[in-house]
């Protein structure tokens, strides 16, 4: 999937795939702090905005395993936490 044509949900998805929770990335993509949690909880019910998400976590998945086969005594001290959690998407 190409990046999202809404640049505010593009840096929405980039930022819940670094970790930033949905709210804190909904308020730092631009949108209104009012009724965030809300807002955010919406955006993750998009469907090409929760694609994107899961495009941007396969990418990263498939890079920390090239890292893992590059240097395997690193890859030991990188917490399973540090690859995020996927959202919840419909």
């Amino acid at each position: 999937m190409p990046v999202l044509a809404n640049n505010k949900q593009e840096h929405f998805a980039q930022l819940v795939v670094k970790g930033v929770s949905a709210t804190k990335a909904y308020v730092d993509a631009g949108y209104s702090p009012k009724g965030a949690k809300q807002g955010a909880a919406r955006l993750l019910t998009f469907v090409d905005v929760c694609s994107r998400i899961a495009e941007l976590q396969e990418a990263i998945s498939v890079e920390v395993d090239r890292s893992r086969d590059q240097f395997p005594q690193r890859a030991r001290h990188v917490p399973p936490k540090a690859l995020g959690s996927p959202p919840r998407c419909p």
